[in-house]
């Protein structure tokens, strides 16, 4: 692990230069920008952490929070961050932290320069990455450490929800409750992560006799008014044949609230005549207050939130800090 002295000796300054220019305190102390830049590509080529102790001091005033980013995507996912920061929230006092949420535009994560530059955090937390941002990520050497929230990046400790798990736990369920005939409302696959749930469901319902015909998957936005169209594709296109679906799997409550209004509107009772169950990755509540409550296989965000500042916790103490998987709850409702 790499100390102040070394920073010093690649950047060629004295090492009382190099820890004011780590600790904050250049321009107080009149270092010129040249050397501010020569101390911190140093610390970044070294990959240079300071403790979680000598970080949390904050000048005379004694230890202050530790100053932790979380960089969420801006697009759509936006409306998970809520469960994220229930969370996290009642962890940051016990961990003497702050937490400060930083949007990014997805594939432009290289232009976030809160993350790439300085000593702002003491840690970071980066979520919801494209391929492209993760593959950036690669080349880089960051100026504190970093936890990577439902994504894989090599190099960095990563918190998952268990995929697999959730693919699985959706296909048993339907298959206790007898279910034989099973459609499929997705969105279009530009996150492995849905993928993975549906290649399980399909290879697990397959070890129960059951399989899902290519033309009963319907692919929409993954939304409510999503959900709405491919609930709409499936009845003009199933629901006059001889054999028809007796449930759906949604990959995510919004389309499962699409498809629910839906099949309210043409009669069609839930669970009696179509069973519904989705992969519950929006506000739990919404799922007891919709027409029918549903039945979810609960992505465990706030548990994953939890995990990531635990990682946070043993990267700053330069303790080792592994990938976490978090399985998923199954939570029983009206729908299915």
């Amino acid at each position: 692990m790499a100390t102040v002295r070394d920073v010093a000796r690649r950047a060629g300054v004295s090492p009382s230069t190099a820890s004011i220019v780590l600790g904050g305190k250049a321009q107080q102390r009149h270092i010129s920008e040249q050397t501010c830049q020569k101390v911190e590509q140093a610390a970044r080529e070294l990959g240079y952490t300071p403790s979680l102790e000598a970080r949390s001091l904050r000048g005379q005033g004694g230890p202050g929070p530790l100053k932790v980013a979380l960089f969420w995507a801006d697009d759509r996912r936006i409306v998970y961050l809520t469960r994220f920061l229930q969370g996290a929230f009642p962890e940051l006092p016990a961990r003497n932290m702050a937490l400060e949420v930083l949007p990014y535009t997805p594939g432009a994560l290289s232009r976030q320069e809160a993350l790439t530059g300085g000593q702002r955090f003491h840690a970071a937390i980066l979520a919801n990455a494209g391929e492209q941002d993760l593959q950036w990520l690669q080349g880089q050497s960051l100026p504190f450490p970093l936890v990577v929230y439902n994504r894989a990046a090599a190099g960095y400790p990563c918190v998952h929800s268990d995929d697999r798990q959730i693919g699985q736990a959706a296909a048993r369920l339907l298959l206790q409750r007898g279910k034989r005939r099973v459609a499929v409302l997705t969105s279009h696959p530009h996150w492995k992560e849905i993928a993975l749930r549906e290649e399980q469901l399909q290879k697990t319902l397959g070890d129960g006799g059951i399989f899902v015909p290519a033309d009963w998957i319907f692919r929409e936005e993954n939304s409510i008014r999503g959900g709405e169209r491919a609930c709409r594709q499936l009845l003009n296109r199933l629901w006059a044949q001889e054999v028809r679906p007796d449930s759906l799997y949604c990959c995510s409550d919004a389309m499962a609230y699409g498809a629910l209004q839906v099949l309210h509107r043409q009669g069609i009772r839930v669970p009696q005549d179509m069973a519904v169950l989705a992969v519950g990755n929006g506000d739990p509540d919404y799922r007891d207050a919709c027409l029918v409550p549903l039945t979810a296989v609960q992505v465990p965000i706030e548990e994953m939130a939890r995990q990531c500042l635990l990682l946070v916790e043993k990267l700053l103490r330069r303790e080792e800090a592994g990938d976490v998987r978090v399985p998923a709850p199954v939570e029983e409702r009206q729908s299915l």
